[in-house]
């Protein structure tokens, strides 16, 4: 079984190749507490007090587990609402949700997960058809609702997930996730231009 890789991370930083003293300090604190660095768009009010609020609706997919979703870049950030959230993220233990088979399941998970089918209808032989392909697959059957998609998976101790290769899905963001900063969505989009604008001066000029 194939597991994530901590150093293979976007923002994932070596604290011991900074040569700045005081700054490797800096990091050294961070990392001790969080492992990556991520972004949030939203809507300011999403996060009031700095409460992370999971059950509003979202852009993203409800076939994916209800979370704190963030981004390792910036602007892309920006696309999901007026402010972006700079984050410290725990992630915890990992789950992938591109590639489900890869997965531990426990015999919890297995049990929140027949819970999460009756509660979307599924019954008798097809509800036990639907359990036996979790538990060789891993995969969970889309119309099951985002909250239990998260039960599931919070049954098998899972705190984060990876949903392809950039994108994290804070479980329990309240406990895993720490405000590092906010910025509006507007200026990270206009400073983006601006550079672009620049390189493009740059390249014709040559």
């Amino acid at each position: 079984m194939s597991k994530c890789d901590i150093k293979k991370m976007p923002g994932y930083v070596d604290a011991s190749k900074i040569k700045n003293k005081g700054l490797e300090m800096k990091v050294e604190q961070l990392l001790t507490k969080y492992d990556v660095v991520t972004y949030h768009g939203t809507d300011s009010a999403e996060i009031e007090g700095g409460s992370f609020d999971v059950t509003r609706r979202s852009k993203n997919s409800s076939m994916l587990p209800q979370g704190l979703y963030s981004t390792p870049s910036q602007l892309e950030g920006a696309g999901f609402g007026s402010s972006v959230y700079k984050l410290g993220v725990r992630k915890g233990k990992v789950y992938n949700f591109t590639n489900p088979k890869e997965n531990e399941r426990s015999s919890a998970m297995v049990s929140a997960y027949r819970e999460a089918l009756h509660n979307s209808g599924y019954t008798g032989e097809w509800a036990e058809g639907l359990v036996g392909d979790f538990v060789d697959t891993g995969f969970m059957k889309p119309g099951i609702s985002a909250e239990d998609k998260t039960k599931v998976l919070l049954a098998g101790g899972y705190d984060t997930v990876m949903d392809g290769s950039r994108h994290l899905i804070s479980l329990n963001p309240n406990r895993d996730v720490k405000i590092l900063g906010r910025q509006d969505s507007e200026s990270i989009k206009e400073r983006s231009d601006a550079r672009k604008r620049k390189k493009f001066w740059h390249n014709k000029n040559k």
